[in-house]
């Protein structure tokens, strides 16, 4: 779509391209897209107050905020002009927008009230560059990590919301040059419990850079519970730092690295265990991922080592050439990947739906909003039978149906985990009917029997239900 198409127009297209594709039918597109409604979107704030789903489009280029409407349409609300705005996060505990903007030589962090769409009349505002900001998702806690870019030095502060974002405390020295430009591309530092995780450029006495051009990265680690933050470790990770990502259950935090254009790199991850690390030696597993490029953005997916990652593969030719993506949604466990679709833009944000199929993406090359659903290339499954909190007896013979289906796999693999080391493994082939397999239970008690359906390229759904034998 092009700008200058009437926004009803533009409403009324993206519901006939999802009534014609289908929201969540297996046999939709992969990627449909929309127009951001202003010129250069970068960035997407995800909020979710009393279950209603918003998603703030900022477009650095127009000065506006889009804010838009809960899947599978994302009708468009409203449009919030914010001259100098950069990129954005949410406080779910104060139902506020913090955006950062800079303008006239300097940074400011502005308030905007979820609810009314209102900017509240207050700031704060340095001299410095905001590289990123975040929220403590349970004291409710704004922090900013700035750079002064004299000294190229970063600096980490804590900003009270209850008292007009003034710092709570002086800033804190958090390192060389901390990552991130916009929120979009980079985030600099996420937060897990009471620490906070800043990615710099490791000061080594050569300015951070290999021979090659390659970066140092490094991790460092703010104790945030008390004031001052204090710095609690340093870790060294890898080359070139790129996105930074948490599992659902904080357990391991991602660290991409992504490789110099024009060197024949391989695209890799750092995995931190989280647990560890405070300790002598953190427990970093490295792991590689398909196809050479930049893996900005990374999102964490559904499942618990699923992740959807966009990889920008740059051609150039005499220091030009032509820019694609390719969109992998990444298994973790088994190294596998699908979603191979490329698109002739680079994409500088993910942002998952909460309960449905869908990533938005933002591609400011050409003002649009890619909505990838992933349910057109995974398998899907259910247990159909039993249903609800099943109750049966000792020895009694129970029948376990399931549905399944997959676009891309002529075979899936049915496995069932009834517990009590009792197990059943069979293959199915298009077309695909729905199976059933049989257990009993020797023992009283509360057993959960669990489904998972794994497609050719090793792409799995899974299901659960609860069976209580007496």
């Amino acid at each position: 779509m092009h700008k200058g198409i009437s926004q009803g127009l533009q409403y009324c297209l993206l519901c006939a391209l999802i009534t014609l594709f289908g929201a969540g039918n297996a046999n939709s597109a992969p990627i449909l897209v929309f127009s951001s409604q202003g010129e250069t979107p970068f960035d997407i704030v995800a909020t979710n107050s009393q279950g209603v789903q918003k998603y703030y489009i900022i477009c650095i280029d127009s000065n506006e905020i889009n804010v838009f409407g809960p899947p599978p349409t994302f009708p468009f609300i409203t449009s919030i002009s914010v001259p100098g705005v950069k990129k954005g996060v949410y406080s779910p505990s104060r139902d506020l927008i913090y955006v950062y903007v800079y303008e006239e030589e300097c940074s400011y962090i502005k308030a905007i009230s979820n609810s009314t769409g209102q900017i509240l009349p207050y700031s704060y505002s340095t001299p410095m560059r905001i590289q990123g900001m975040d929220v403590d998702k349970d004291s409710g806690v704004l922090f900013s990590v700035l750079e002064d870019e004299t000294w190229g030095k970063g600096w980490l502060v804590c900003h009270d919301p209850d008292n007009q974002l003034v710092p709570m405390s002086p800033p804190v020295e958090c390192g060389r040059r901390p990552s991130g430009l916009l929120r979009g591309a980079i985030i600099p530092y996420v937060f897990i419990n009471d620490y906070a995780y800043c990615q710099t450029e490791i000061e080594d006495g050569q300015g951070g850079f290999t021979d090659e051009g390659a970066i140092y990265c490094s991790v460092h680690v703010y104790n945030v519970s008390s004031l001052p933050p204090l710095k609690v470790c340093e870790v060294h990770v890898a080359l070139n730092p790129g996105f930074m990502v948490l599992n659902s259950d904080e357990t391991r935090l991602y660290v991409t690295h992504s490789p110099p254009y024009d060197e024949d790199y391989v695209q890799s991850m750092s995995i931190i265990d989280t647990a560890t690390l405070t300790s002598p030696e953190p427990l970093i597993e490295f792991v590689t991922i398909p196809n050479n490029g930049l893996c900005d953005p990374i999102v964490m997916g559904e499942g618990e080592n699923e992740m959807l990652i966009a990889v920008t593969l740059p051609e150039h030719e005499g220091g030009g050439g032509t820019v694609e993506t390719e969109v992998l949604y990444y298994n973790l466990m088994s190294s596998s990947y699908f979603i191979q679709t490329e698109y002739n833009c680079p994409l500088f944000r993910l942002q998952r739906c909460i309960g449905w199929p869908f990533y938005l993406a933002t591609c400011p090359n050409d003002d649009l909003i890619l909505v990838i659903n992933i349910d057109t290339v995974r398998p899907i499954c259910h247990i159909t039978s039993p249903q609800g909190n099943f109750v049966g007896t000792v020895g009694q013979e129970i029948n376990f149906s399931e549905h399944s289906d997959d676009n891309l796999s002529d075979e899936l693999v049915i496995q069932w985990d009834f517990t009590e080391n009792h197990t059943a493994e069979y293959i199915k082939s298009k077309p695909f009917e729905d199976s059933i397999a049989s257990h009993s239970y020797d023992e009283s008690g509360v057993y959960t029997a669990t489904l998972t359906v794994t497609d050719q390229g090793g792409n799995y759904c899974s299901d659960q239900i609860v069976i209580t034998i007496v």
